[in-house]
């Protein structure tokens, strides 16, 4: 006895792939249904009615061109017969360069997920889609207006927003400003007890399959201490130059796995962008004990600085900096440039 099924010939294509998708473009690829080489194409705006139609002829393959950034396609691909039969699928295109997002809208094409970092990262678990992990507003009264913010508080916050996909130019950097109060509405200083928690920027490459971890602030044992970021905004930037010629995502990751401090982190000014000539110098600090002397510092790529201090301007000098013969009981305003 022997039994066999019938192939149908006008079976609908499967596994339908999107890849290659710029800020104006995306390539599919799909399975024929049976041993059709003809299929009609059909994609439209997730929020339009009217579908645009491509015939295909040949390879299983169609670059749709002519796409609008930062914009969720629909798409269905009909066997030869166009006789209903299809598969279907979806796809967000990508960002230009350069790009900001100062969360006064809305973000578009920005995407929220659900997943523990650690089993992300050593890829036994996926991210899952979630909304309102990270809400858009004033939270707290920081960072100027409107942000993102999260509240980083229970045994299982692992809360994700992704960019949409930016193609990185070479000499780019990503830049932003960061905040980190306590939950309640003012802008008070974060609790200290959560030694679970994180804060975690990453950067994808491949579609979000994986992740590098480009900084984690964490209070177990981090170069970068969550409980020492404060309500004031701090601006960091980072360099880029290694995801030249690429489409990136990048995500911000808050977790706690534990019911101790409640906290929300607030980030504003996303930008990815050129590096200037002249790097702006960044973390100016000012270490004063008493007396007449104290200590300057600053981060920053240039060799030398130029420093104001009440308006007397010393050129060419270095961090740390030391200011000498201060008078007592008098006011102090320090620029570096």
């Amino acid at each position: 006895r022997f039994s066999f099924t019938t192939k149908n010939p006008h079976a609908a294509p499967t596994n339908l792939v999107v890849s290659n998708v710029s800020a104006s473009s995306a390539t599919l690829t799909w399975t024929p249904g049976y041993q059709e080489t003809i299929w009609t194409v059909e994609y439209k705006k997730s929020t339009d009615t009217e579908w645009m139609t491509e015939t295909v002829n040949g390879n299983p393959t169609i670059t749709l061109t002519g796409l609008d950034g930062i914009t969720t396609y629909n798409v269905q691909v009909h066997n030869g017969g166009n006789d209903g039969n299809y598969v279907s699928g979806s796809f967000t295109t990508a960002a230009s360069f350069p790009y900001s997002q100062d969360f006064s809208d809305s973000p578009t094409g920005w995407t929220q997920y659900s997943g523990l970092l650690a089993n992300v990262m050593n890829g036994t678990a996926s991210l899952v889609s979630f909304s309102n992990v990270w809400t858009n507003g004033t939270s707290n009264g920081v960072l100027d207006g409107n942000h993102i913010t999260a509240n980083i508080y229970g045994s299982s916050c692992y809360k994700w927003i992704v960019t949409p996909g930016i193609p990185v130019e070479s000499n780019a950097r990503l830049t932003f400003d960061v905040a980190y109060t306590a939950y309640s509405g003012t802008a008070a200083n974060p609790a200290t007890g959560g030694t679970d928690d994180k804060f975690v920027v990453l950067i994808s490459t491949d579609n979000m399959a994986t992740w590098t971890i480009l900084r984690q602030w964490d209070n177990a044992g981090s170069a970068y201490v969550l409980n020492e970021l404060t309500p004031a905004a701090l601006s960091l930037n980072f360099d880029l130059s290694a995801y030249a010629g690429q489409y990136v995502n990048v995500a911000f990751y808050a977790e706690s796995t534990e019911d101790n401090a409640d906290n929300n982190i607030h980030v504003d000014n996303v930008v990815f962008e050129l590096k200037p000539s002249c790097e702006k110098p960044q973390n100016l600090a000012v270490n004063y004990e008493g007396g007449t002397t104290a200590a300057v510092t600053w981060e920053g790529e240039a060799d030398k600085y130029n420093i104001d201090v009440n308006g007397t301007v010393t050129n060419n000098v270095t961090s740390p900096y030391s200011l000498e013969g201060l008078e007592l009981g008098t006011t102090y305003t320090i620029k570096v440039q």
